[in-house]
This record gives C-alpha cells, sequence and structure tokens, in this order.
C-alpha cells in the first residue's frame, strides 16, 4: 500500500489506493464521498493516533509542504475549511508497516476539496 487515507476501523485497515484515486467521470462524486467519509472517520481516530510523525496543516500551502515532506510513517493531519482543489502529488510512497497517512483533525469540522475538477490526485 503506497497511500493510506486513514487508520483502521474494528482493526481493519481503512485505505484508498492510488489507482482508485485516479478514476474519472461518473465515480467521482461518489469517490468524493467516501474521501470525505474516511477524512471524517480519521478525524476521531486522530487523538489516539498522534506521534512523532505528526503534521498538522490548514491550508493549501501547508498541505502542499507537509506532502512534498513526507516520508513513511508521516501523518498529515488536516484541519477544517477549505483548501480548495486540483492537488496533484507524484511519486509519494510509504513503506510497509509505516504508510502515509491523510487525516481529518475533526470529524464535525472535516476538510473539504472543491473548486477544480478534482480535488486531490496522486501519481
Amino acid at each position: 500500500m503506497l497511500l493510506q487515507i486513514c487508520g483502521s476501523k474494528r482493526g481493519r485497515a481503512v485505505s484508498v489506493s492510488l489507482s482508485t484515486l485516479a478514476v474519472a467521470g461518473t465515480r467521482v462524486a461518489r469517490l468524493r464521498s467516501q474521501v470525505r467519509s474516511l477524512l471524517a472517520l480519521c478525524g476521531g481516530l486522530a487523538g489516539s493516533m498522534l506521534s512523532a510523525a505528526d503534521v498538522t496543516v490548514h491550508d493549501a500551502a501547508s498541505l502542499r509542504t507537509a506532502i512534498a515532506a513526507a516520508t513513511p510513517g508521516t501523518r498529515v493531519v488536516l484541519r477544517g475549511g477549505d483548501y480548495g482543489g486540483g492537488f496533484h502529488f507524484k511519486d509519494l510512497r510509504g513503506e510497509p508497516g509505516l504508510p502515509i497517512v491523510l487525516m481529518a483533525a475533526d470529524p464535525q469540522q472535516p476538510p473539504v476539496f472543491s473548486g477544480a475538477n478534482t480535488g486531490l490526485h496522486f501519481s
């Protein structure tokens, strides 16, 4: 697994593969909904999952910086708000047992990706 959108739910890993994130067309709305749900779930786990590898972001610029600097085991914790859209990240790689995780800080105030054809694109 190269990218994990979240931690676990009831002991099972909750993840979205890179190939799933690259879909287009009619499945995009459903994918956006799934990603929002996963980020909201992650927000509930945030308090118990924080570690030295956590980076908290609050806007588009800090998200880009955090992803550019991410190494295996990094967790990017997104505060609520509108991050815009059109993010494209290339060659982002975790390792077995050390995924790179994107998670919401608070499920009641989730991050929102809007205003572009794609919110997040990983290749």
